[in-house]
């Protein structure tokens, strides 16, 4: 509004510069200079014909030269021209601004360019028009350049302008402040249609001024300026300062080029519409091209820029490039294809992008033709009341594919009923086919209030696109959603198309509040996976991530899956889980949970009966959950990690893998259930250790089977607290099976009522079977667990049925397996009573501590010494092995020691011999 005010200011001043009675007057007139052969036209207050000019040596160009130049309302302004030429040039010198409210023709069966150039600036108003055979430039520049030839100057005339036969090079501003262009023009057209200033086919129509604004010519009108360029090219430029904007000239076609460092001003549409639609014309060509560039680009107040296509070839891009801001406030940008060519893509480059208030982006396909894309780069996006969409309609004929939104950003945040959406709807060429919305924020991407959602859907035979969303920190709250939906169609029907999948993969952060992650399947089609890749999960107050096939799915593969590779997951809030389910026939999918990256533990924190659940309230199967992680996995705090049949269906397996501890403390729970006419899932854990601290695993079924527990422990399991290992049937079932594999059970003193169990117990049925394989079970025993004993017990009851049985097998180690056994009756050899070392004997003794087979084989001590000689006596030296003449009496020895000196001595046990008889060998083992 501040740049509306300013653009007043500056039309009031050109008002008063000419007087406030004259100036209609004088804006209403086409005076030549002199400085080219430009004869006076006469009065154009109906219309007039500009003649002679000059030509360039080659008859390329045809140089006019004008003190004013305006066309009254109402008029009608003719170049007379040889159709031959390429090029019309027509500059204003120290002149006033010119007012374009009538109409500009050259020859329409020429394809000759025409170039207007006022520094003081250009006005076309409501009525102003043009009709001309070739492409339009009108520029606030002072001079055009022509390569090296030299340049056609508003301010440093040259009336040697022959030299310049090539095609204008460049537009040359060197004004501190070029002023703008204004386009308040809403003409009709020959069918009495709005088309504003117009070209023919295949030409361009540019704008390079200072500011350049479309806008309505005063606060009663509804439409405000409009350009039509039926298959052609439209460019809007706004410079601020001196700079040389680039002009490559192809023919009809037109197209600036900006150097980096171009000092850019604004570019406003007020009301303002853009059509480089061709189905005006001519149903056989494709859409045109746009281009803007400016610093800020700003659509408000219902500005629209449309491309439609129906052609066979595909139409072209449209380029929004701004420095600081690109702004939609109750405006939009509308691509589409009907025809068999592809809609054109829409590509955005700012640093601030802003929708808001109704704003819309959107492309679509209804025909064989592929939708455009939709790329944005920016380092800030925000939507608020606003769309982003890309679409594909076959119907009733077969469509192409809807078109990839792309989006690369710093901060992404959609508030206040927001949304980013592809949508297929009806048959489809290519079924495989699918858009693509990939978001990548470098910073953060953020979904709030009232129900902003990323979304793909398909109401037909193509897949749903798939989402990409990779950002560290994800914020999702306040009913808003990332979904990617198979639908039915309107009338009911069920369609074949495949829900797609998410990804997110959030190096830090994701957090849902009241917030969801959804993939739904209402048909044929497979259910849509969800895979979260980050370091931490916070989800509360209801949010929810869940994928799920309804009671209509009828697909016979398997549903969705949940794949959750987090560190830690916080999950808070009674509704809050994470679900894979099926309401129907169709079988439920997976939920995986494992570690980001490469790290190697999982915790999932829950509070207030939060849940992660795989389940069944149909006919289908109900889904795994596999939690698999190398160093460890930890379930805390009031929730649940279950599998559940609440149909008849059966409910999926819990597998619990890790090399480390697997922990379940502080209320946590980890259940299979079969609560309908389902069979229950079977619960396997294989770990280093399980430690149950306020914990339970159960497994239990209403009226189906299984529900067993299997836990396969490398080295303890350990019951703390009030922990529970639970296998029960209800009603006429039977008890599940417990089977425990490890070397001990340690159960501590129980801090609660009812101590730390395992039960396998039935109500009518039979009791079900505990088989434990342990070394040694340490603190607990078979006996009745009964509520509030206090006690910690093994229990395999049934209330009215058969009990069950328990089986204990200890795993202890015989220390005499693979020993051949010696004889009971073995004597004791006779000996002779003298040392005769050397000598070829031997000595046999039996029982613990006894000699080797030969004395000189080592000893092995186990005994302490006894002294076998008179007390204070010294030890006397080693005798000789030479046999004596008398000898003393051999005491049998029981052992050995080693004296100070290193020397080893044999022993006796018993303390009252007074024999001086010992051997002592001499050295040291």
């Amino acid at each position: 509004m501040v740049k509306q005010y300013n653009l007043g200011l500056w039309v009031a001043s050109k008002l008063l510069a000419c007087g406030l009675l004259s100036c209609q007057t004088a804006w209403a007139q086409v005076i030549p200079d002199g400085t080219t052969a430009t004869p006076d036209p006469g009065s154009c207050a109906v219309s007039c014909t500009i003649t002679g000019g000059t030509t360039d040596s080659t008859g390329t160009n045809l140089f006019h030269s004008f003190s004013e130049f305006s066309v009254p309302d109402g008029s009608t302004v003719t170049f007379d021209h040889d159709p031959a030429l390429v090029n019309i040039l027509a500059r204003v010198v120290n002149g006033p601004l010119s007012m374009i409210e009538g109409t500009i023709r050259t020859d329409v069966t020429s394809d000759t360019n025409l170039f207007l150039i006022n520094p003081q600036g250009i006005i076309f108003g409501p009525r102003g028009s043009l009709e001309l055979g070739g492409s339009f430039v009108a520029t606030t520049a002072d001079a055009i350049q022509f390569g090296e030839q030299g340049s056609f100057s508003t301010t440093e005339i040259n009336s040697d302008v022959v030299r310049l036969t090539v095609d204008p090079s460049a537009l040359l501003f060197t004004q501190s402040a070029p002023q703008p262009i204004i386009n308040q023009s809403t003409a009709l057209n020959p069918t009495s249609l709005n088309f504003g200033l117009s070209i023919q086919e295949n030409n361009s129509l540019l704008l390079v001024g200072g500011d350049v604004i479309l806008e309505k010519s005063s606060p009663t009108n509804f439409s405000g300026g409009i350009i039509t360029a039926p298959s052609g090219r439209v460019e809007l430029g706004g410079v601020k300062g001196a700079a040389t904007v680039g002009l490559d000239i192809d023919g009809g076609r037109i197209s600036l080029s900006y150097p980096d460092d171009v000092p850019l001003a604004n570019v406003i549409l007020d009301r303002g519409r853009l059509n480089i639609s061709n189905s005006f014309f001519s149903v056989d060509r494709s859409a045109g091209s746009l281009v803007i560039r400016a610093n800020s680009i700003s659509f408000i107040n219902r500005s629209i820029i449309d491309s439609a296509t129906s052609g066979p070839d595909n139409a072209g891009n449209i380029l929004l490039y701004a420095n600081q801001s690109v702004t939609f406030d109750d405006g939009g940008i509308s691509v589409s294809t009907g025809g068999s060519g592809n809609g054109g893509n829409l590509i955005v480059l700012t640093d601030i992008l802003s929708l808001d208030n109704n704003a819309t982006l959107s492309v679509r396909t209804n025909g064989a033709g592929n939708a455009g894309e939709i790329s944005l780069i920016a380092n800030s996006i925000i939507l608020s009341d606003s769309d982003i969409i890309a679409e594909a309609f076959g119907d009733p004929a077969p469509a192409g594919s809807a078109g990839k939104i792309e989006i690369q950003t710093g901060t992404l945040s959609l508030v206040n009923n927001s949304s980013i959406s592809t949508q297929t709807f009806g048959p489809a060429i290519d079924t495989e086919a699918a858009g693509l919305i990939n978001i990548d924020a470098r910073e953060s991407v953020s979904l709030a209030n009232d129900g902003s959602s990323i979304t793909s859907a398909t109401k037909g035979q193509r897949n749903a696109s798939n989402i990409i969303i990779n950002t560290p920190e994800l914020t999702i709250q306040d009913f808003a959603s990332i979904s990617a939906v198979g639908n039915l169609t309107d009338d009911g029907m069920p369609t074949e198309g495949d829900a797609g999948n998410i990804v997110i993969n959030g190096a830090n952060q994701v957090t849902l509040s009241n917030g969801f992650i959804t993939t739904e399947t209402n048909t044929l089609g497979r259910g849509g996976n969800i895979t979260l890749n980050t370091d931490q999960l916070t989800a509360n107050s209801g949010a929810r991530i869940t994928a799920t096939a309804t009671a209509t799915a009828a697909a016979t593969t398997q549903g969705g899956s949940v794949t959750l590779n987090i560190d830690q997951i916080n999950l808070s809030g009674e509704t809050t889980g994470i679900l894979a389910e099926t309401q129907g026939p169709a079988n439920a999918g997976l939920i995986t949970l494992g570690p980001n990256h490469n790290n190697n533990a999982v915790t999932v924190n829950f509070q207030d009966n939060a849940n992660i659940s795989a389940a069944t309230s149909g006919s289908g199967d109900g889904g795994r959950v596999v939690a698999l992680a190398p160093e460890g996995i930890t379930l805390t705090g009031n929730g649940s990690l279950s599998t559940r049949s609440t149909g008849a269906g059966p409910a999926g397996d819990i597998d619990i893998q890790t090399n480390g501890q697997f922990r379940v403390q502080n209320g946590a729970e980890v259940e299979v259930s079969g609560e309908g006419t389902g069979n229950s899932g079977m619960l396997d854990v294989i770990a280093e250790t399980v430690v149950l601290n306020d914990g339970k695993l159960l497994a239990s079924v209403q009226a189906g089977e299984d529900g067993n527990i299997n836990l396969e422990i490398e080295d303890a399991l350990i019951l703390r607290g009030d922990s529970l290992i639970s296998a029960e049937a209800f009603n006429d079932a039977n008890g599940g099976n417990v089977n425990i594999t490890t070397p001990f059970i340690i159960a501590l003193s129980p801090d609660g009522p009812n101590g730390n169990d395992i039960q396998a117990i039935a109500r009518q049925g039979n009791g079900g079977r505990i088989a434990i394989q342990a070394n040694t079970l340490f603190g607990i025993e078979e006996n009745k667990a009964t509520l509030g004993n206090r006690t910690n017990d093994i229990d395999a009851s049934s209330e009215a049925g058969i009990d069950g049985e328990v089986i204990i097998e200890t795993l202890q180690v015989d220390p005499d397996e693979g020993i051949d056994p010696l004889p009971s009756t073995l004597a004791t050899p006779e000996i002779s009573q003298g040392c005769q070392a050397g000598s070829n004997g031997q000595f046999i003794a039996t029982g613990q501590g006894g000699l080797p087979s030969n004395p000189y084989e080592p000893l092995s001590s186990d005994g302490i010494q006894e002294d076998i000689y008179p007390a204070g006596q010294t030890i006397p030296q080693p005798v000789s092995t030479q046999q004596t003449d008398t000898t003393d009496t051999l005491i049998e020895a029981q052992g050995w020691n080693r004296d100070e000196q290193g020397n080893i001595v044999l022993l006796v046990t018993t303390p009252d011999t007074h024999s001086s008889c010992q051997v002592t060998l001499n050295g040291a083992f």
